[in-house]
C-alpha cells in the first residue's frame, strides 16, 4: 500500500480495507477505521517531502480541503452512526454495516480503476471553475475518506489538475496533505467513540506503509506513471470485483 502511494501518490490507500478485512481478519467497519491512521501516517510522511520540494498549492489545500474535512466530520460523526449493524436478512445471511462498506468500498475500486485503466491525459479547462463543482469534489472526497477509509487521492489529483490548471506533481503534493487532515481527523474522532484500538497491529502494519511509500517516493524517478498507472488500475479492478462477488455471492 505504501509502495503505491509513494509512485503515483494516489490509489494505496484504497487497498488498506481488503489487506486488513482478508489477510489480517479485521471486519469492514474496523478496517476503515483503522485504515484512516495508517493512511493519515503515510500521507504525512508523503506531505512531508513535497512540503520540503514546496509543491504543495496553498489555494488548493483550502478550496477542496474545508468541504472535504467537514464531509469527513458529518460521516464520522453522524452517518456511520445511525446505520444499523444488520441492515437486512434473509434467511442466514445478514447485510450488515461492515458488508455495506465492503460493497461500497468495492463500488469505488471498480470505478476507480476503469479511470487509470484508460490513463487518459488530464487536460485543465480553460474557463475558471465554479466554487459549486469545487466544493461538491471536496464533499465528495471527504464521503469516501469518512465512510470507507480511503484517502481519495485518486480524486482529488485529477480533479485539481482539471480544475486549478496546476501541475501533476503540485497536485499529488496538495492531495497527500488533503488526506493527512482528512484522515487524521477521521481516525480521532473514532478514537473517541471505541473502548478498544489494536495498537500493536496499527504499528506493525503503519510501519511497513511508511517504509513502502518511502520505498516508492525514491523508485517514482524512474518508473514512468503513465505506464504503472494502467497495471495498477487492472490489479485494482481485479481486487474490487473480488469483493463483490465474496461479500454478495460466497458467503
Amino acid at each position: 500500500m505504501g509502495l503505491l502511494l509513494g509512485l503515483l501518490g494516489a490509489g494505496g490507500g484504497i487497498l488498506t480495507v481488503p489487506i486488513l478485512v482478508y489477510w489480517v481478519g479485521v471486519d469492514g467497519y474496523t478496517a476503515s477505521a483503522y485504515s484512516l491512521f495508517v493512511v493519515f501516517v503515510t500521507a504525512f510522511v508523503g506531505a512531508t517531502g513535497h512540503f520540503v520540494r514546496k509543491t504543495i498549492i496553498m489555494r488548493a489545500l483550502f478550496m477542496f480541503g474545508i468541504p472535504s474535512l467537514l464531509s469527513v466530520y458529518a460521516s464520522r460523526t453522524f452517518l456511520l452512526p445511525i446505520i444499523p449493524n444488520v441492515l437486512f436478512s434473509i434467511g442466514d445471511w445478514a447485510f450488515t454495516k461492515s458488508l455495506l462498506i465492503l460493497f461500497l468500498l468495492s463500488l469505488v475500486m471498480i470505478w476507480s480503476s476503469i479511470s487509470m485503466i484508460r490513463s487518459k491525459k488530464v487536460e485543465p479547462i480553460k474557463e475558471l471553475p465554479s466554487n459549486l463543482s469545487i466544493i461538491i469534489s471536496g464533499l465528495i472526497v471527504g464521503l469516501i475518506t469518512g465512510v470507507l477509509g480511503a484517502g481519495g487521492g485518486f480524486v482529488l489529483i485529477p480533479t485539481m489538475v482539471k480544475l486549478l490548471n496546476i501541475s501533476i506533481k503540485q497536485a499529488i503534493g496538495t492531495s497527500l496533505s488533503i488526506i493527512c487532515i482528512n484522515t487524521g481527523i477521521g481516525f480521532f474522532i473514532y478514537s473517541r467513540t471505541t473502548t478498544y484500538i489494536d495498537w500493536h497491529l496499527l504499528g506493525w502494519f503503519t510501519s511497513l506503509a511508511v517504509v513502502g511509500i518511502i520505498l516508492g517516493g525514491y523508485l517514482a524517478k524512474w518508473v514512468p506513471d503513465q505506464k504503472l498507472k494502467p497495471i495498477f488500475g487492472w490489479f485494482v479492478l481485479t481486487v474490487g470485483i473480488f469483493i463483490l462477488i465474496k461479500e454478495l455471492f460466497l458467503q
